[in-house]
């Protein structure tokens, strides 16, 4: 596996973006890193790209951070436990690094996904401002809609929009919502009024839209789009 592969730690150093090789061998005789909690001051050491590595006390990666924006088909899984999962759609990407997806998506939902090798911190619960087109198995009605709204007071599951797409289509929702990837509770909302999803598609991620980008298709973000 990647994380286990070895590698010079000045390469590791210098592969950050923190400076050259050759400054990295000077922070590393000066005692200004650590590996893994202890100081290192002997060139030539190898470590492995899952180590703790830490330049004056905060923590470096040997590889830029990067993010990709892929508009999920339907039937993908978004981690690895299934062959057929979103990783496999970006194969051709050079992105290094162990990858992870933000506010994943059900393996039955489509829509905006992001990927990054970014190391998230897993304790950190965090909501974004997403858009659904949802699609349900009866009619719904606006009383109904707004009794799913009065219900959103969490910040990690507030509602700022929800109401029918067509007025001729009671059954097709668009939501507007900060919401992190807790469906379970977004379905049970609908469930509640006797409604099922049947389709659900995220059109909106954040700052980031479907524009140009086609089903199973995917691009990196640019410097000035990625806000996470």
């Amino acid at each position: 596996m990647q994380e286990n592969k070895l590698l010079r730690l000045n390469k590791f150093i210098s592969n950050s973006g923190l400076c050259t090789r050759r400054e990295a061998d000077v922070y590393i005789k000066k005692r200004c890193i650590t590996v893994n909690n202890q100081v290192v001051s002997t060139l030539g050491q190898k470590v492995k790209w899952k180590d703790l590595v830490k330049f004056k006390g905060k923590r470096i990666f040997p590889y830029p951070f990067r993010f990709i924006l892929l508009n999920k088909p339907k039937r993908f899984e978004c981690d690895k436990s299934n062959p057929k999962n979103i990783f496999s759609l970006i194969s051709k990407s050079n992105v290094q690094g162990p990858l992870t997806c933000i506010c994943p998506l059900k393996n039955q939902y489509s829509g905006l996904v992001l990927i990054t090798n970014k190391i998230l911190n897993g304790t950190q619960k965090k909501s974004y401002l997403q858009i659904f087109h949802i699609k349900l198995d009866n009619d719904i009605s606006k009383k109904d809609l707004n009794e799913i709204k009065s219900k959103s007071t969490n910040p990690y599951f507030s509602i700022k929009s929800i109401h029918h797409i067509k007025n001729d289509k009671l059954n097709e929702i668009g939501l507007e919502i900060f919401f992190d990837d807790n469906f379970q509770k977004l379905e049970r909302l609908f469930k509640n009024t006797g409604c099922n999803i049947t389709f659900l598609d995220r059109v909106c991620f954040s700052n980031l839209n479907k524009k140009d980008l086609s089903r199973g298709k995917w691009r990196e973000l640019d410097k000035k789009e990625i806000k996470f």
